[in-house]
């Protein structure tokens, strides 16, 4: 059964756009946090929704999202990578065999 069709996650996204925006849930830690990214911040970057989630997820003050797709530390790329997995492995996002876009680059699930 998927996610979305669990009893209590109706509200849950399965990867697909709703009403022109999209959220996933996730966990960080210990810590549950509920990410929103515009349709149109993902076009304007040329980024996938799956990383387009996971680099809000990481951001906080002291690097921003912005800051995270333009120049990401090596331990940023990873901790996307490892949020895109997990997003996957849990049906919110689909698997796509020849990676995600990032900008110009694209990471994949190796």
């Amino acid at each position: 059964m998927r996610r979305q069709e669990r009893e209590g996650d109706a509200d849950l996204p399965c990867g697909e756009r709703h009403a022109g925006a999209w959220q996933a849930v996730m966990s960080l830690g210990n810590k549950l946090r509920r990410q929103f990214v515009s349709p149109e911040w993902c076009t304007s970057h040329k980024t996938d929704s799956a990383v387009a989630v996971a680099i809000h997820a990481i951001a906080d003050a002291s690097r921003s999202p912005e800051q995270i797709w333009e120049m990401p530390t090596p331990e940023e790329i990873e901790r996307v990578r490892s949020i895109v997995r997990d997003l996957v492995l849990n049906d919110y996002f689909q698997f796509q065999a020849l990676g995600y876009q990032w900008g110009k680059e694209t990471i994949t699930l190796t």
